[in-house]
């Protein structure tokens, strides 16, 4: 699946967890434990994102609204 340029990227941390909106859904979520840079939230903690479209090898999850990116601690220091 090709990203949409329109769609803000925003990077994690950790590791992301997924599940179903309710049990009678197929639409998943991903819960991520730290945001970095989210347009609206900022940096934040226990994040719930929209409905995921797809997840890449490298941890890249494109949902509905966003482009989430995988960062490790060592690159943390680079959006401070």
């Amino acid at each position: 699946m090709k990203y949409s340029k329109s769609k803000p990227v925003v990077h994690y941390e950790g590791e992301a967890s997924f599940f179903y909106y309710s049990e009678d859904s197929n639409l998943l979520a991903a819960k991520l434990d730290f945001v970095i840079d989210h347009p609206k939230l900022g940096s934040c903690y226990n994040v719930r994102t929209s409905a995921v479209l797809d997840v890449k090898d490298d941890g890249t999850i494109e949902t509905r609204n966003t482009i989430y990116r995988s960062v490790d601690a060592r690159q943390l220091d680079l959006f401070n």
